[in-house]
């Protein structure tokens, strides 16, 4: 494990090293976006808003260097908080038929975006297969009424490696994978027809009228979005680690079909919250460090 203070616990200075690079990418990925978003003169609330998100966001990662805070959290109080949540999104008014946000101080808040890594920690953390396969075919469930095709595909891929890691049962895993299969097809085959936000899901085509070479460096700076939780997995529960990691990539991936945010470099404070509780989770101090 690393701190920021410069103390190691583990042996070697390299994971320090690598978090700090992969961030440093984070915030080059962020300034390419606010950079392009002023050449196009948007308007530049919406970069703000992304650059208030992200300090937010490291100083959670800085604050819970030994907060331990996720050690706090009840699981199943938090699953509960998450699917009222999720739910509320389904009476929300909808944009072109599409329900994926609920008003929060007059923020559209993606609820799937903000809580979907912190979904997977607290079905982690409850250890029990049975209660995680309901919850997450729960969770997929809202993701294809609100609908998201991305959410239930990428929330579906993680869950799968966190559920077959606790399943003493293969069966459950099984039948988990053809139901997670079938929402997946199904919500790619009749997918929502929400017009892009040019600078939300649109920035890459943005990136490309600027400059093509732009677009390629954006393209190249999105792969620091999921690199952490591949390079630096956490020792005590690397399969989620993985799993989290799996998410961001098929989230990023999915951009590239249809009209889904690009995390991070779009406008999005969603994508920001979510993307950085995880990675303050990943970051914080553990009891076998």
């Amino acid at each position: 494990m690393f701190s920021f203070s410069g103390k190691m616990i583990s042996k070697s200075r390299t994971p320090t090293s690598l978090i700090l690079i992969l961030l440093l990418g984070i915030i080059w990925l962020s300034l390419m976006g606010s950079i392009t978003m002023a050449y196009f003169s948007v308007a530049s609330v919406f970069a703000i808003t992304n650059w208030v998100g992200l300090v937010l966001g490291l100083s959670l990662i800085f604050w819970n260097q030994k907060g331990k805070l996720f050690d706090r959290v009840n699981p199943l109080l938090f699953l509960v908080v998450g699917f009222l949540l999720l739910g509320l999104t389904l009476v929300e008014d909808s944009f072109s038929g599409v329900n994926r946000w609920i008003n929060v101080l007059g923020f559209q808040l993606n609820i799937g975006l903000a809580f979907g890594p912190m979904i997977l920690i607290a079905i982690e953390k409850l250890k029990r297969p049975l209660i995680s396969f309901f919850t997450v075919g729960f969770v997929l469930l809202i993701f294809l009424f609100q609908p998201d095709a991305s959410q239930v595909t990428a929330f579906g891929g993680a869950s799968l490696m966190v559920l077959h890691a606790q399943a003493k049962h293969k069966s459950l895993v099984l039948l988990f994978v053809g139901l997670s299969l079938a929402a997946s097809a199904y919500s790619w085959i009749y997918l929502d027809e929400l017009a892009p936000v040019d600078y939300v899901e649109g920035i890459l085509g943005m990136a490309y009228s600027l400059h093509p070479l732009w677009m390629g460096l954006a393209l190249v700076s999105l792969i620091f979005v999921p690199l952490p939780f591949f390079l630096v997995p956490r020792r005590d529960l690397p399969v989620l680690s993985y799993a989290i990691g799996v998410y961001f990539l098929i989230l990023l991936v999915s951009a590239s079909f249809g009209n889904f945010p690009v995390l991070i470099m779009g406008y999005g404070i969603s994508p920001i919250l979510g993307y950085f509780s995880a990675l303050a989770w990943l970051t914080e101090k553990r009891n076998d460090e």
